[in-house]
């Protein structure tokens, strides 16, 4: 890499994960610290390495970042997914 101490890094290969050429990295960036913590959160919840398949599940806060990686991955499991949603109506 380059910049800052890239060249002191050393990571073991199953810590990385490959950006699609032509992917923006401010994008990439974005994306894996959406995805990553969320994909956490159904690994940690997983029983017994078993898929959500038919699973009823509530994400709190479906509106937001967390909450739409959430929902996408959930589905991507099979899940029966319901979303808490907040709405901030401002009248003046």
């Amino acid at each position: 890499g380059s910049g800052c101490n890239a060249h002191y890094v050393t990571l073991p290969a199953h810590s990385l994960i490959p950006v699609p050429d032509g992917m923006d990295p401010a994008v990439a960036v974005s994306m894996l610290s959406t995805y990553v913590p969320a994909r956490q959160v159904l690994d940690l919840g997983r029983v017994r390495n078993t898929p959500y398949t038919g699973a009823n599940v509530l994400i709190i806060g479906g509106n937001g970042a967390m909450g739409l990686a959430l929902l996408e991955l959930f589905l991507l499991e099979g899940a029966n997914v319901s979303l808490i949603i907040f709405i901030n109506l401002c009248i003046r």
